[in-house]
């Protein structure tokens, strides 16, 4: 029996043979190639494209997807042909975070052998939990421990802090005694972070530079980018596999701060399940959507959606005569 990692490497080295594709495809920033077996293998409307279709009038078949980017149509064939992403392949990508997603998972590390105890005690992986946003801000579970990374919204400062306790943050950030913090604004995730902290309560410690706490994102996520533009290919040219793989991909994604762009995502292509989800989402008052939709911050297709829910004006009466 083969073993599923030869069937991966097998595909991998298919994707990576120029010399055997027979179809050129034209993507906004210049053309990628690909075997026609594949595609028509995996999509269900390419059979009508490559065979009988214009891109089939040539012995060079050709396709133009120019609305999307090389790196996007490159991470779809790379999911079409062996089910596996490559980091290496998104570029600037994963340097970038529109949506201000919180990482699936955090590494605290601290580089210095002369830390003090309370910040050592702070090092480790933190998984996100999931469903659970104190102060409106992700938070993340320690491994092993009881310790999570969380946001502290307090009267004199907003911090990014270790804290032993899941409870909302103390009335004063500074209460927040004997834990690694970083002043940060609320914009950015913790392992965007330039400078973390060991506070003692009042004041940080004397030899604060002596210190070196690195709070970083082990594993790369994929860019919602990608899987937004891959679900728009995969539904124009009915590619089913892939979509049944993104369209939960997209639904693990949704929060206040990806809502938009997903549930836009959803409309344009029309995947029905990936839309209904966006709107029951929208109907819990803790995820932050009501107040999103009330002060026009959404976009026109998405508000028009979610029209349906919540009504902006109740129907004016008419008296009778």
């Amino acid at each position: 029996m083969v073993s599923a990692e030869k069937v991966v490497c097998l595909y991998e080295k298919l994707l990576k043979d120029d010399s055997t594709k027979d179809v050129e495809i034209e993507m906004s920033d210049g053309t990628l190639m690909a075997h026609s077996s594949i595609l028509r293998a995996g999509g269900d409307a390419m059979e009508g494209l490559l065979t009988n279709g214009a891109a089939a009038s040539s012995s060079l078949k050709r396709l133009a997807w120019k609305e999307y980017t090389k790196t996007l149509g490159q991470f779809f064939l790379r999911l079409l042909y062996t089910g596996t992403v490559d980091a290496q392949e998104w570029g600037d990508l994963i340097y970038e975070n529109p949506y201000k997603e919180a990482p699936d998972l955090l590494e605290i590390t601290v580089a210095s052998a002369t830390a003090v105890e309370g910040v050592k005690k702070c090092a480790g992986t933190y998984e996100l939990v999931p469903d659970m946003r104190p102060n409106g801000k992700p938070m993340w579970k320690h491994r092993e421990e009881k310790k999570w990374v969380h946001f502290a919204h307090g009267l004199c400062s907003k911090v990014w802090c270790v804290r032993d306790s899941q409870d909302q943050a103390p009335p004063d950030a500074s209460a927040v005694r004997g834990y690694v913090v970083s002043h940060s604004c609320e914009e950015r995730m913790p392992h965007e972070i330039d400078v973390w902290r060991y506070f003692d309560g009042t004041t940080h410690v004397a030899d604060v530079e002596k210190i070196v706490i690195q709070v970083t994102e082990p594993e790369q996520r994929v860019p919602l980018a990608l899987l937004i533009g891959s679900l728009a290919i995969a539904r124009m040219y009915l590619f089913q596999d892939l979509v049944e793989v993104l369209v939960p991909a997209l639904k693990s994604r949704l929060s206040s701060l990806t809502f938009d762009a997903i549930s836009q995502a959803a409309i344009k292509t029309d995947t029905q399940s990936l839309r209904v989800h966006c709107l029951q989402f929208a109907q819990q008052d803790s995820n932050g959507v009501r107040p999103m939709y009330e002060s026009d911050l959404l976009s026109p297709e998405v508000k028009t959606e979610l029209t349906g829910v919540w009504h902006s004006d109740p129907p004016l009466k008419r008296r009778k005569l």
